[in-house]
């Protein structure tokens, strides 16, 4: 195990996970995800390969003994009136019910919505009043005769959430000031699936600055789709398919292109509404869609030239560039056909 992943497991207990652990569990398709890498960061963080088998053994346990499925609910219940006593691991949601002036929970697998639940989870866990968690929860059989209203002989004793219930900043700072800024910046990315060891710094903190922009405008992008969708639909669509002794359209970290169709007197940047504007994005290694608002056939042949203008305009806003093959062609700053050579000279800090 390398040491970023010894000190990551060591910090963040029972927090980290291998995912490679998770294909190895054999439970049913209905498991959810979280549920194993919960329990194989509880029972599996470690680099000891005897250590690993059996926790394994215990993650397979613990979920043939203890996961409620929605078909097993009546006879889960009935083991827990034998046994008095159970640990179950299922999702629980909590509801306030006037009528009764009281909170009940509900265990949805379980199949009961009158389990009683001590007070103070609410206050620590107030997702339970949000949709509620997937939890291990220990429930007991007790009925009381003398309660009053409804009724019900299942109490929970303790919850522990498997998700996120809520989240304790202080916590995470002080984890976070134990690794130093190269360790974290490999760490992000090892979280996202990533090896830093084949990347550079700079390369490293554009996936990182890519990242958080994406999620930044992931909201954004919601909100204004309902308007762009009516827009883009006005410009004339064409696929571009490239005959087959051309060569390839390449891709890059940022492929749509926009840009105006004809020399323009004053400084105002093209936009997705603006006519005589052209819109581009390769779909393929052999196609790429166009837009204008001009008419267009709906298929266009595209050869050598035609391929390498549009792989200018893919690459124009990257900053990395992708191809198929070694070699890939586009227009020089003087109209001619370059080669991948040519453009790793036209930019000096490029990276082969």
């Amino acid at each position: 195990m390398p040491e970023l992943d010894r000190k990551s497991t060591s910090v963040f207990a029972g927090k980290v996970v291998r995912k490679d652990l998770v294909r190895k569990v054999k439970v049913g398709a209905n498991v959810p995800v979280f549920v194993l890498e919960y329990l194989l960061g509880k029972y599996c963080a470690t680099d000891d390969p005897a250590a690993i088998d059996a926790g394994l053994r215990v993650v397979n346990t613990t979920l043939t003994e203890n996961f409620v499925r929605p078909d097993e609910a009546n006879a889960v219940q009935s083991k827990v009136k034998d046994k008095g006593k159970y640990t179950l691991i299922d999702k629980i949601k909590v509801r306030y019910l006037s009528d009764d002036d009281k909170h009940w929970a509900e265990l949805v697998n379980f199949g009961h919505k009158n389990v009683h639940v001590p007070e103070h989870y609410l206050r620590e866990f107030d997702r339970l009043l949000m949709g509620g968690v997937w939890a291990q929860v220990e429930i007991r059989h007790q009925y009381d005769e003398e309660q009053k209203g409804k009724r019900s002989p299942f109490w929970i004793d303790s919850l522990k959430p498997i998700q996120l219930a809520n989240f304790d900043f202080d916590e995470y700072r002080d984890c976070r000031v134990q690794f130093n800024t190269e360790e974290w910046i490999d760490l992000l990315l090892r979280t996202i699936g990533m090896e830093p060891s084949h990347f550079d710094r700079r390369l490293k903190l554009l996936f990182l600055t890519r990242l958080g922009v994406e999620k930044a405008l992931a909201t954004v992008e919601r909100q204004q789709a309902t308007a762009l969708i009516p827009v883009l639909a006005k410009r004339y669509w064409s696929l571009w398919l490239v005959r087959d002794n051309a060569p390839n359209l390449v891709c890059s970290d940022s492929p749509v292109y926009l840009g105006w169709t004809k020399q323009m007197r004053d400084s105002q940047p093209p936009g997705l509404g603006v006519l005589n504007t052209i819109v581009t994005v390769p779909l393929s290694r052999r196609i790429a869609l166009v837009g204008t608002f001009e008419p267009l056939p709906k298929e266009h042949e595209v050869g050598e030239t035609e391929v390498a203008r549009l792989n200018s305009s893919t690459t124009m806003y990257g900053s990395v560039v992708y191809s198929a093959v070694p070699d890939f062609v586009w227009l020089t700053g003087d109209g001619k056909i370059g080669n991948r050579q040519d453009f790793l000279h036209s930019e000096p800090d490029a990276n082969p």
